[in-house]
């Protein structure tokens, strides 16, 4: 049963998490409504380019409600996406001792970056791992991995070229508000009040989310982020069964 006040959750998450779920949620919601424009219709909606004044204000912004995530939280969610941050910084990431790094020559296309990005999403939402660990895995030979990393690469490769590609398990859109909102009070939601966070904000689910789905995708997500921390290069064993 969901709780009298449908709000209250509201005192218990920070201020940074309520702006990110409005921009994420009408972000998602516009780029299905392009799908279905014309080219003439999608010309016309997307206006005129802005100038580096309103793109540098919109940056400041986003960066701004982008730092408000617990430390501990957000390094949970690194692993994921490490060797795009490396790419980006132009240095190692580091986790205990090892490190992951992407030595991007000067002059490396832009796509390039995208696919590695696109990459790492596709290894989160497909098989809740980071790329970087199944593809040591693969290197050492771990079969499980091989095969995961062949799927990354034919799912990344078709969404290059607009291809559609299998959904994977469970919704993407609970992933990534899970993403930007632990660390910004979702950690501390009760399962109802997670509902009705879910309510007002999921994209597509507006109504009707169950309490216990989310709080089940939530302990998991919290395990996901655990084990990819815990994960030791020295400790791969190609005889051992991995799951798929």
């Amino acid at each position: 049963m969901r709780r009298d006040d449908p709000l209250s959750w509201k005192a218990k998450v920070r201020p940074q998490l309520l702006e990110l779920a409005q921009i994420y949620k009408g972000y998602i919601q516009i780029c299905e409504q392009i799908k279905t424009m014309t080219p003439q219709q999608k010309e016309k909606f997307r206006g005129e380019e802005p100038d580096e004044k309103t793109k540098n204000r919109v940056r400041e912004k986003m960066n701004l409600l982008a730092s408000g995530q617990s430390e501990d939280q957000a390094r949970g969610s690194e692993p994921f996406y490490a060797a795009s941050i490396s790419a980006a910084e132009g240095q190692p990431v580091f986790f205990e001792n090892h490190g992951v790094f992407y030595d991007a020559a000067p002059n490396e296309p832009s796509g390039n970056k995208w696919l590695l990005g696109m990459m790492e999403f596709i290894a989160e939402q497909r098989y809740a791992r980071p790329l970087y660990q199944i593809l040591e895995e693969d290197r050492i030979g771990v079969k499980e991995s091989s095969d995961k990393i062949q799927r990354i690469l034919q799912d990344a490769h078709q969404l290059r070229y607009g291809e559609p590609v299998l959904a994977p398990k469970g919704k993407i859109d609970h992933r990534a508000i899970f993403d930007f909102g632990l660390g910004r009070g979702l950690e501390h939601l009760t399962a109802e009040e997670l509902a009705d966070f879910f309510d007002n904000f999921c994209p597509f689910c507006t109504a009707g989310h169950s309490p216990d789905a989310l709080r089940r995708q939530r302990d998991g997500l919290t395990e996901q982020r655990k084990a990819a921390l815990g994960w030791r290069p020295d400790r791969i064993n190609p005889t051992r069964k991995y799951p798929k």
